[in-house]
C-alpha cells in the first residue's frame, strides 16, 4: 500500500477531538499485536488475544459504523453489536454491564458460544468473517 493511501482518513473526528481522525493505517492489527502474538498471521493474533490470553475486545467496524464487543470473561462468550452514540465525548469510560467503552448505546447480542474457536470460524458480521471485519476495523481495546 502506498504511503499516501495508508494516511487516508477513513473516519473524521472519531474521538470528537479536533484533528483526531482514524486513518487507514490504523485499521486491523498493528505492529504491537504482531510482536505480542509472535506472528503476523491474523488468525494467530486473534486466537492469541481471545483464546490464549482471554482478553475482551472492542472494535469499530468502519464499513457499518458500529462498535462490536467480544466479551470473554464468562461462559458463554458473547459478541455484541452497539450503535455509535453521537453524544459520545471521546473519553474512555467503562460500561460495567459488559466491560466495554461507552462509545455506543443500545446494542444487541449477535453471537454466543462456549467454544472460543467458533468466533473465528463461525461468526459473520454483515456476511463477512471476523478476520475480514477486523482488517477494516479500528481496534479500541484488548483487555
Amino acid at each position: 500500500m502506498k504511503e499516501e493511501e495508508s494516511d487516508k482518513i477513513v473516519v473524521k473526528n472519531f474521538w470528537n477531538i479536533k484533528n483526531r481522525d482514524v486513518r487507514l493505517s490504523e485499521l486491523g492489527w498493528q505492529e504491537r499485536d504482531f510482536l505480542d502474538a509472535g506472528s503476523d498471521d491474523p488468525e494467530t493474533i486473534f486466537r492469541y488475544y481471545i483464546d490464549q490470553v482471554g482478553f475482551n475486545m472492542e472494535f469499530y467496524y468502519v464499513d457499518d459504523g458500529c462498535f462490536y464487543v467480544i466479551f470473554t470473561e464468562r461462559l458463554p462468550i458473547k459478541v455484541y453489536r452497539k450503535l455509535k452514540n453521537e453524544n459520545w465525548d471521546g473519553k474512555y469510560v467503562c460500561d460495567s454491564a459488559i466491560g466495554a467503552i461507552e462509545t455506543h448505546h443500545g446494542g444487541e447480542e449477535i453471537f454466543c458460544t462456549r467454544d472460543v474457536t467458533k468466533i473465528w470460524t463461525d461468526l459473520k458480521i454483515r456476511g463477512k468473517s471476523i478476520g475480514e471485519v477486523l482488517e477494516r476495523s479500528f481496534i479500541l481495546t484488548l483487555d
